[in-house]
């Protein structure tokens, strides 16, 4: 089978770079976006970042105000309680396959001689590392 990779088009790559730096905090919620600084930025027309912002309207990450510009949009209430509950999911999910490929040497880190309860840290473990066990 082969596959055909595509060359992205710059309103993805524009789009992409928007979204990520949302996400790293780059650009945070509140934030005043310029197509023309983003433009510049980005080393491409204002077309493709329009359109890259449009999306990102449409999919909640922007609000875009006529002869304003574009803003970051916030996490509501209900966007936390939903990350907290995936969290959990993936947290359960995450013990759940951990506990097949544990050795006994991890689990005897967890439990020293002198303490009956279990060591309650991931820093042993930089195998399972990850934002899931923050």
């Amino acid at each position: 089978m082969i596959v055909s990779q595509r060359k992205a088009t710059l309103s993805e790559k524009a789009y992409d770079e928007i979204k990520n730096a949302i996400c790293d905090g780059t650009i945070t919620a509140g934030t005043l976006l310029s197509e023309n600084a983003l433009a510049q930025q980005l080393g491409m027309s204002r077309t493709p970042v329009r359109e890259a912002m449009r999306a990102l309207e449409s999919e909640g990450w922007l609000d875009i105000r006529s002869g304003i510009g574009a803003y970051v949009r916030p996490l509501s209430s209900k966007d936390i309680e939903d990350l907290y509950e995936v969290r959990c999911l993936l947290e359960v999910q995450a013990a759940k396959t951990s506990i097949f490929h544990i050795t006994d040497e991890e689990i005897s880190i967890f439990w020293t001689p002198c303490s009956p309860r279990p060591i309650r840290t991931w820093r042993f473990f930089p195998r399972w590392t990850g934002s899931f066990m923050s």
